[in-house]
């Protein structure tokens, strides 16, 4: 996990009412872990960097031997301990000196040391204070070492018990100066954390790195106090459940504004980590804007994605796409000759956020084209018309003559330059054309926001109240009462969509954003709006699953069913290369990979992903396993929606006001309703900017009452609806239209 930086001092916010719509809560079940104790990698590859010798200290004496099976150290002879080992490698080779110079092992590992009271902390003292970014080179550690060797250097792996590593975690994730409640959320986090990931790194010989990977662990000393501690004591054992099993309880720094839905960022749709908005959170300090002209936008992506190919010539525009929660979705880049190339999910921040700030990036930013616009879009059009006309284009002539060079040529006669060619050139290069970038927070923005958290504590919220904020329908193991909110937080009694938002929920058209929170003021995807209307007419999402067959790497021979997404769950049946499944979900598994979730008699199982070959859907930006991708297929068999006639259904882009009215005119044609109406209703003054398919809707909507204009008479097309004008226009359409 993204360790978390020392930033500037936060504003408190108040604390919040609860409202009407409950949170899944209640007495937890029991979760029994496979193992109390965690390997954690500290110097292997991939963790800190890899050491030729380290040295153990413990005035309660240190004893070699071996670990088993379940874990559990092995003395060689036991009884006999020595106050400090060093221990070295040499090519293969582990050697074990005590302090006399005695050598007590020189052989191949894995060999271990462990002392002889686990109670005490072992001083683990590096050669020097390089590794891995350390500042200091001496380290205290609980429980023991295993040691192999290769290259002339060591493998280290820590043997502990989980409650004494948690203690090892917390300081290191989260400023011990922070409020207990919050340490405490951090501490049942990174537990959870820790038990769904148990085994995650076991191809390298442990459970867990060390480094933000998973989560940073230095041990006791250096940032561990006795808050952080208490924060561990005071929640031991207890992990957050959902479905019986431990979360993937991913946290971040801060928010920004908005937490996400992990299918939004990683693909998988987990039902714990559905985006809330964040109130609570109002740093500051992690918030930067940067302009940058078109030319530096593409030396930054073509510096910043070697890798992943940034291809094109040159920018003339940059077309961001927002979540419902309004963090960035996709960026799609356009260059004069009409190529594109998007950027999707966790990539907008990977690949295009982050370089711009030298320390913080987000999930949540925007990207503003700025004036003077000097044309550059209809001078792209028209480059791209020569370029179609056969005539020399900006690409074909730039990256070869400077813009002088392309002028005179072109006067001469020399070439032919289409007539918006120099002013193309001017706007792409000379800076006129600007994006803006503003961040908003730092992180990937899944899960918690522990800047969120924080201030969460301060404003009087428990940890476990922080908890099921972040994380959706959740228990935790330890907490008989846990909040059970009777009213959506942010829907207060007065407000005008009250009645609305209860009307919608109570019959699950429209649900919560999670942690007892609406988001009356977000906005919502096509996506989401599909699936409303699908829960208007009942669908299951059984009925419309995505047909796949089963293909094994030889052509022969059966794939396991898992009761749960990853290996390590039983299986519940098989099926043979070439037989059918219908995949109703997907899930990230415990091995990291995708697992589709297929129908399986009256229940449900798991194979993993690359073992099935999903069919074409109805939309090619449509994954199988995605939670509205049922939906989306009822809705394009039946006629209700249309995509964007490339083939695409573009899910994740936000609902405008005409594409609602014709989505709900296009579900009535389906079912032969014919909407009442009302003559005497205000024209629309805006109905030019109508497109022409969405007329009829629109104007059959207005006259039934179901959508109405805006208070100046327009309808505002373009617009997007937010959730509680969303809840407001299905009440009235399912009142008017469908009725009970």
């Amino acid at each position: 996990m993204r360790r978390i930086q020392k930033i500037l001092a936060f504003v408190l916010v108040a604390a919040l009412l609860f409202g009407f719509v409950p949170m899944v809560s209640g007495a937890a079940s029991a979760f029994t872990p496979a193992h109390s104790v965690v390997r954690i990698g500290l110097n292997a590859p991939n963790c800190w960097a890899v050491t030729p010798t380290v040295t153990l200290a413990n005035s309660g004496g240190l004893m070699v031997g071996t670990f088993n099976t379940a874990r559990e150290f092995v003395p060689s002879t036991p009884g006999v301990s020595f106050n400090t080992l060093t221990v070295t490698a040499t090519g293969t080779t582990v050697m074990i000196r005590n302090a006399g110079g005695q050598t007590l092992h020189n052989g191949p590992g894995p060999i271990a040391i462990a002392p002889g009271n686990p109670t005490q902390l072992t001083s683990y003292t590096l050669p020097n204070a390089s590794f891995g970014g350390n500042v200091r080179s001496t380290f205290q550690f609980f429980g023991g070492f295993r040691f192999t060797a290769s290259g002339g250097n060591l493998t280290i792996v820590n043997y502990v018990d989980i409650e004494d590593y948690l203690k090892g975690v917390i300081p290191y994730e989260m400023p011990a100066s922070w409020h207990i409640e919050a340490l405490r959320a951090q501490a049942i986090a990174a537990r959870t954390f820790t038990y769904r990931h148990m085994g995650r790194r076991n191809s390298e010989g442990f459970d867990l790195r060390n480094t933000t990977a998973d989560q940073v662990y230095r041990g006791m000393g250096g940032s561990a106090t006795v808050r952080t501690n208490q924060s561990v004591t005071d929640t031991r054992g207890m992990v957050m459940l959902h479905d019986g099993r431990p979360i993937g309880a991913y946290y971040f720094a801060a928010s920004g504004g908005a937490t996400e839905n992990s299918s939004n960022v990683w693909s998988a749709q987990l039902p714990y980590l559905i985006g809330v908005l964040d109130p609570y959170e109002t740093i500051t300090s992690i918030r930067w804007e940067r302009t940058l002209t078109a030319a530096e936008f593409r030396t930054h992506m073509m510096r910043n994605n070697n890798a992943a190919g940034f291809r094109l010539p040159n920018i003339v525009d940059v077309i961001p796409e927002y979540t419902a929660m309004g963090n960035m979705f996709s960026v799609t880049f356009v260059a004069a000759n009409g190529d594109r190339q998007t950027y999707f999910r966790g990539d907008t921040r990977t690949r295009v956020n982050s370089g711009l700030h030298a320390t913080f990036n987000s999930q949540r930013f925007t990207i503003t084209r700025n004036q003077p616009h000097i044309g550059a879009l209809d001078a792209a059009d028209a480059l791209y018309e020569a370029y179609q006309a056969e005539l020399y284009t900006l690409e074909e002539l730039y990256p070869y003559h400077s813009e002088a060079e392309i002028m005179e040529m072109a006067e001469a006669g020399l070439v032919r330059l289409h007539e918006a060619s120099e002013e193309a050139i001017e706007a792409l290069n000379t800076g006129a054309l600007t994006f803006t970038v503003r961040n908003y927070g730092f992180g990937h923005n899944v899960g918690m926001s522990q800047w969120g958290a924080s201030a969460m504590a301060n404003a009087g919220y428990t940890f476990d109240q922080i908890l099921c904020h972040y994380y959706t329908g959740i228990t935790i193991t330890g907490v008989a009462d846990q909040p059970t909110p009777t009213e959506f937080a942010d829907v207060s009694a007065g407000a005008w969509y009250h009645a609305a938002v209860r009307y919608v929920y109570e019959r699950g058209f429209i649900f919560g954003v999670g942690g007892g929170l609406f988001a009356p003021y977000a906005t919502a995807t096509r996506a989401e709006f599909a699936t409303i209307v699908a829960r208007l007419e009942g669908v299951n999402a059984r009925e419309w699953a995505r047909p796949g067959t089963v293909r094994t790497s030889t052509g022969l021979g059966v794939v396991n069913v898992r009761s749960g997404p990853g290996a390590g769950h039983p299986s519940i049946g098989t099926r043979a290369h070439n037989s059918a499944v219908q995949i109703i979900g997907q899930a990230v598994g415990t091995d990291g990979m995708i697992w589709f979730r297929i129908i399986n008699g009256t229940g449900h199982g798991y194979m993993r992903s690359d073992f099935i070959q999903a069919q074409p859907g109805p939309f090619s930006d449509v994954a199988p396993g995605a939670w509205y991708a049922p939906f989306v297929a009822w809705a394009a068999e039946n006629g209700v929606v249309s995509g964007l006639g490339d083939g695409r259904f573009n899910p994740g882009g936000l609902v405008t006001r005409q594409e609602m009215a014709t989505l709900l005119g296009n579900y009535l044609r389906s079912l032969n309703i014919t909407l009442p109406g009302n003559d005497d209703v205000p024209p629309i003054t805006d109905l030019d900017l109508v497109a022409w398919w969405a007329v009829e809707n629109i104007l059959a909507m207005q006259r039934a009452g179901i959508i109405n204009g805006r208070p100046d008479g327009s309808f505002n097309p373009l617009g997007f609806s937010n959730r509680a004008e969303m809840a407001q226009i299905i009440a009235n359409f399912h009142r008017i239209a469908i009725g009970d």
